[in-house]
Formats: structure tokens, sequence, C-alpha cells
């Protein structure tokens, strides 16, 4: 476990801009400015540097406290050393960046977590434009229909939410409202 640190520890001058890390600065100054206009709470993890050069995760919630004009008096909040949470994550996204196969993470509105890199080509769509959404769903087959697919009775299937299908692409059609099949889509050029 880490021991905490004080005020001491951090690095430099008083300001906060000289305490963040250089490649976080403009994104927490953007970030802070835009909290202010919109009268928003300010919420948002990002590094901060040691006096030893050591790199501090830290998570930042903040409020503005505003003056009789509506002009900011001061900011009030509180920031927590999340450094082990951080550095525990990044080893879990080095493992699973180096799994071949497509693995992806929802919470429990089935929105995404998580999606390693092969997850991403699976679907053809970068993994940080997918994380946060909800535009897949997860199926569990029952039936041997596709056993030459490779997909078996039990097995669970990611369906994503598209309007286009092409030819050979699997596809899934609502039966009667509470069934749904799956099948290739091969569509053949009109003969007439």
């Amino acid at each position: 476990m880490r021991e905490p640190y004080d005020i001491e520890s951090l690095a430099g001058d008083v300001q906060e801009t000289v305490r963040r890390h250089p490649d976080d600065r403009e994104r927490e100054h953007a970030e802070s400015v835009r909290c202010i206009e919109e009268g928003r709470p300010f919420s948002m993890d990002y590094r901060m540097l040691t006096k030893d050069g050591r790199v501090m995760w830290v998570h930042d919630e903040d409020r503005v406290i505003r003056d009789e004009e509506g002009g900011v008096r001061s900011w009030q909040g509180v920031i927590v050393d999340i450094t082990e949470r951080k550095e525990a994550e990044q080893q879990n996204t080095e493992i699973l960046e180096s799994v071949t196969d497509g693995f992806v993470a929802w919470d429990s509105d089935w929105r995404y977590t998580y999606v390693n890199a092969r997850a991403g080509e699976m679907f053809g769509r970068k993994p940080e434009d997918l994380v946060g959404k909800r535009d897949t769903y997860v199926l569990r087959v029952r039936g041997d229909s596709m056993i030459d697919e490779q997909i078996r009775d039990g097995d669970f299937v990611i369906v994503e939410d598209r309007r286009t299908a092409d030819n050979g692409e699997m596809v899934i059609a609502l039966l009667n409202g509470n069934a749904a099949t799956m099948k290739p889509r091969w569509w053949r050029a009109s003969s007439f």
C-alpha cells in the first residue's frame, strides 16, 4: 500500500497547473472551463507529479463556488489517489490486448466498458468508438442449426445493431415477436 502524499511531496509551485502532468494540463484545463461555463461539477482522472518525479494518478471531484455576482469565488472538492487502481487497470489492459481473440466487457446496462483491439477489428470499428455505447446484445443460442458456422447450442453470440449487412454476414431476424433466428445473408442479383 502506498503512503499518503502530503502537499509538500507534490512538485514545485503551489499553482495547480505546475503539479499537473504536462500531458494532462490542457485536457484538465479545458474541462474546468466547460464546467464553469455549463455550471456543472468537475469529475476527472488525471496525473500529477511528485517532487521526486513519480507519476501519481488522482480522481478529482469539484464544484464551483460562486460569489454574489455569479463569478467564480473558489472550487470545493476532493482529490483521491487512484494510482494503484490505474496501475492494475494498465496491467489488465496489457493482458487483454495480448489475447488473440476478441474480448469485450459490459456494465449492467450492456454498455461497453472495454473492447480490445481484436474485438474492434471483428466489429470493424475502433475500440474507443464502442466504449460507453450500447449497440450490441448478447443472445444465447438454442439448437444446432448453425453448427456448420461453429455456433453450437448454448453458445453466446454478440449481436451488433446495424441497419445494413454485406453478403455472407450473419443476420438476426425476429420471428413472431418473441423468437429470433440467425442466418447468413445472401442476396442474388435479379435475373429479369
